[in-house]
């Protein structure tokens, strides 16, 4: 299948002869700039993994993601295009029959199909108004005339159903109700029947006539929710796993439970959960996923298990045209021998924090599932990854040590330069929350909730001092440009924003006036003033204060969501702020006004950064992805 490359800016901007951050940036891997929001410059990471499936020749494994849709070739498992245009998560995919067509299926936040045209990358129709939640899974029939999705319960309570649609014209022919919370269906290889489990505690699979959209059957037998179903490849079996860590296959014409594969000795609970099934395309083998990131390769006729994979997380697990290959999430396994293939690089989890090396080369991101990523800006390639890290992570000004927070409770310092730990420090009882280096590289700062600020000597480890009393927990930290002061913000609801002496660790000052949760906070460079950013979700402020008497300057608003990092511009005219609204906004300092927004992300910002010569803006995402914004004021064209 030729899929055309039009999906990505070829960048040839001023970077390549620039002396600023990124001296290399025409280097870039291509998939770092495909289908990039206006005025971004490149893309770290490529979201987190849902659903997986093969086009119908093999040639193409398309995969969703919380940004988009990546399309891979399967010989090379290179990236070939990334479709884009949905609000939040892309959940669901599927081909049509001949491969020409890619349906996508929206989340919460966009409740529609599209459908693709795989060789333009262009949308060719939007199907609406059949689901009142997400959409959870889409299908086509054999004859691709037919499209069945299904969708979640809502946020305002209304329980999910299932969508027959006429594939030529886009309009709803059936709406499939009855289920009670998320549907996943399953439509019978000659296209007659659709198949629907209930996502919650009655258990059941419902069997629905396609032509009419009535139901023929109920089948019950599973005693908690059914995440999965797949009929086998001639028909005459339905196959459901769920979450009381069964899969039952069923006879599909009498609706007679056949057998029941269990996991022969593991623990059934919550992390044992089946959810998703998948029948070979010979009918001998089915695949299960369970919650806990194991994969059962089960012998169909015998019930034994052939293999167990562990691959993270299994929402999908999908098997290639030809049967020898099984994709789920970001690995691809030889079917015969039960051995990796391949594992399709790039995609992260939800990015809580991220900082740059001083000399601009190199980019820390801090990812949920404690992992801490090295990037190499000048090309955008993964460097390295620090397992077991989480959280913050800070440079020292020379760039030399990494701070990190590892196993919770601890903060290792790394040589940068050969990745070695050069200290562990200990002493925290509860779980680390920030940590940060001064300005001079001196001291390490760290708090967590038992309540206690640290500061640690960066060069030896030796604990300098602990200040406690403060009697709320905090969520920020930040030191003022000149080291002699940091500012901590409270999590607590109308908490405080309180300036303390380093020196002495005694309280210089306490800002009040937010009405709502502090997230952020941030010291102008000439420490003069202070931003601090809200929690109200339906439309946080920024406060700028006067930073020698505590007094608010002005307030900023505009934000629709809750505004999780604040930061400003090196030389001091621009503050940046980031929000759970998925956008970014650049304020004007001297005049409060608003200079422009920056929209791309597709889950919330969580984190902003500024290149050290200012040219160069950062975001890390709760959609697994950094991007990186050129703020380059443009000279206007005469």
């Amino acid at each position: 299948m030729k899929v055309k490359r039009m999906f990505f800016c070829t960048l040839t901007l001023l970077i390549a002869s620039s002396v600023g951050i990124l001296p290399g940036f025409a280097q870039y891997a291509a998939y770092t700039q495909f289908s990039l929001p206006e005025g971004a410059m490149a893309r770290l990471g490529k979201g987190s993994v849902g659903a997986v499936t093969y086009s119908p020749d093999g040639s193409t494994l398309a995969v969703a993601s919380s940004i988009g849709i990546w399309l891979y070739g399967t010989k090379t498992f290179q990236e070939l295009a990334l479709l884009t245009g949905q609000r939040g998560w892309f959940s669901s995919i599927a081909f049509n029959p001949d491969g020409s067509t890619l349906a996508t299926g929206g989340g919460d936040l966009d409740r529609t199909v599209r459908l693709w045209d795989i060789s333009t990358g262009s949308i060719k129709a939007t199907l609406t108004g059949g689901h009142w939640g997400g959409i959870y899974r889409i299908l086509f029939s054999s004859d691709g005339a037919t499209l069945a999705s299904s969708g979640g319960k809502s946020i305002d309570d209304r329980d999910g159903t299932a969508c027959l649609w006429d594939v030529s014209t886009g309009t709803l022919k059936f709406t499939l109700t009855g289920h009670t919370y998320d549907v996943d269906i399953a439509f019978s290889p000659d296209g007659s029947m659709l198949a629907s489990g209930d996502g919650y505690r009655d258990g059941t699979v419902r069997l629905w006539d396609v032509s009419t959209g009535t139901l023929k059957a109920k089948l019950t037998g599973h005693t908690e929710y059914v995440s999965s179903v797949s009929f086998s490849p001639d028909g005459s079996t339905l196959a459901s796993g769920s979450g009381d860590n069964t899969v039952r296959l069923w006879d599909v014409s009498t609706g007679v439970l056949k057998s029941t594969f269990t996991e022969h000795g593991f623990l059934v609970g919550r992390r044992s959960q089946v959810i998703s099934v998948s029948f070979s395309p010979d009918g001998s083998t089915l695949a299960g996923g369970n919650w806990d990131g194991r994969i059962h390769l089960w012998d169909v006729e015998t019930g034994a298990v052939k293999f167990t994979l562990t691959a993270g997380r299994a929402y999908s697990v999908s098997f290639s045209p030809d049967g020898t290959m099984l994709a789920s999430g970001r690995q691809v396994w030889d079917v015969a021998t039960g051995t990796l293939k391949s594992r399709l690089t790039g995609h992260t989890s939800g990015v809580n924090r991220i900082s740059f090396s001083p000399d601009g080369s190199t980019l820390v991101s801090g990812h949920e599932g404690n992992r801490v990523r090295l990037w190499d800006v000048a090309t955008g390639t993964l460097k390295s990854r620090l397992i077991g890290h989480t959280g913050s992570v800070s440079f020292s000004p020379d760039g030399s040590t990494l701070a990190s927070r590892y196993e919770g409770n601890q903060v290792r310092l790394w040589d940068v330069a050969t990745g070695a730990v050069k200290v562990t420090l200990t002493g925290h009882t509860d779980t680390i929350d920030s940590v940060l280096f001064s300005p001079d590289g001196s001291t390490l700062a760290s708090w967590s909730p038992d309540d206690r600020f640290r500061l640690w000597d960066a060069s030896t480890g030796v604990l300098k001092a602990i200040l406690d009393g403060y009697g709320d927990w905090v969520g920020w930290i930040s030191f003022s440009p000149d080291g002699s002061t940091f500012v901590t913000v409270s999590r607590s609801w109308d908490g405080p924003v309180r300036l303390w002496d380093v020196e002495t660790g005694a309280v210089k000052a306490t800002l009040d006036g937010h009405r709502d949760q502090v997230m952020s906070v941030s010291f102008s460079p000439d420490a003069s003033i202070i931003a601090t950013g809200n929690a109200n979700s339906y439309g946080g402020t920024v406060h700028l204060w006067d930073a020698s008497t505590g007094a608010v300057k002005s307030i900023l608003t505009g934000h629709t969501g809750i505004i999780r990092s604040v930061l400003f511009s090196p030389d001091g005219s621009t503050l940046v702020s980031g929000s759970s609204d998925n956008t970014i906004r650049l304020w004007d300092v001297a005049t409060s006004t608003l200079k422009s927004t920056l929209t791309g992300h597709t889950d919330g910002v969580r984190s902003i950064l500024f290149s050290p010569d200012g040219s160069t803006l950062v975001s890390g995402s709760s959609d697994g992805t950094v991007l990186l914004w050129d703020i380059t004021p443009k000279t206007p064209e005469p």
